[in-house]
């Protein structure tokens, strides 16, 4: 089950919204061009999760395009499914994460790379 939450597909069939899906699937790859190999602190993902997900700036975003490039507006799931994407891609990236501790020898939790 965690294989299909992490790959989006859980997401992908329990919205059915095409905004959402492209977002999904962009947010993945954007990940892979962008971060892919890096090692991410809390204040980096809560940062990137934040600015990706606040209203005001998705607003100010689309009167933008379509000021300057009579773009159509964004839908405010494509940049939920982007968010989620992004932060399934960066789960199953094995050198973003680092073992917190573990309990009689196993894994107990991941976090992304403590910061310093």
């Amino acid at each position: 089950m965690n294989k299909l939450l992490l790959s989006g597909t859980v997401p992908a069939l329990v919205i059915h919204n095409e905004d959402f899906e492209l977002g999904l699937r962009l947010g993945r790859q954007a990940y892979g061009e962008e971060y892919e190999g890096e090692m991410l602190t809390d204040s980096e993902v809560m940062e990137f999760i934040e600015e990706s997900l606040c209203r005001e700036r998705h607003e100010y975003g689309n009167r933008l395009g379509r000021a300057l490039f009579n773009s159509p507006p964004i839908s405010y799931s494509y940049a939920v499914g982007f968010v989620v994407g992004w932060l399934a891609a960066l789960m199953a990236a094995p050198s973003a994460f680092s073992p917190v501790f573990s309990i009689n020898g196993s894994l107990c939790a991941t976090r992304y790379a403590l910061d310093a």
